[in-house]
């Protein structure tokens, strides 16, 4: 005899642990043993599964350098070379997107890559900032 399935757990923010185990937990407790769980909406295609998970986890996070009146054009690209390992060619046309238009989407990371790489620009003097894509 099984044990009764516990109902799922409602996502707290897109993106957080919890959600990810709720999508995890839903996408493994449909079928128990050849059984459909009464407790589970079942999930019908392996597309629908895909969706889920996507929605978990979000699609990254954009590091955006600002443009500010303090920092040489050259020393920007400088940086964006060492903490981003850009070419110098891909350095230079951000750098010149962050003068121009004010902004430049550096990279596209997870939660954590984005933070840590936004701290090390910001570590340079460089004004960045990440958001949620």
């Amino acid at each position: 005899m099984l044990a009764p399935l516990r109902p799922a757990a409602q996502p707290a923010t897109t993106g957080s642990v919890s959600s990810v185990i709720a999508v995890i937990t839903v996408a493994t407790d449909i079928i128990v043993q050849g059984q459909v769980s009464p407790w589970r909406a079942a999930v019908e295609t392996e597309t629908e599964v895909e969706e889920k998970i996507k929605e978990a986890f979000g699609k990254g996070w954009a590091i955006i350098v600002w443009n500010d009146p303090t920092n040489l054009m050259s020393y920007v690209a400088h940086v964006f070379q060492i903490v981003l390992k850009m070419s110098k060619e891909d350095a230079n046309r951000h750098m010149l997107e962050v003068h121009n238009r004010g902004k430049s989407v550096v990279g596209i990371e997870t939660r954590e890559q984005a933070e840590f790489l936004v701290h090390r620009l910001q570590s340079y003097g460089l004004h960045a900032t990440m958001e949620a894509m």
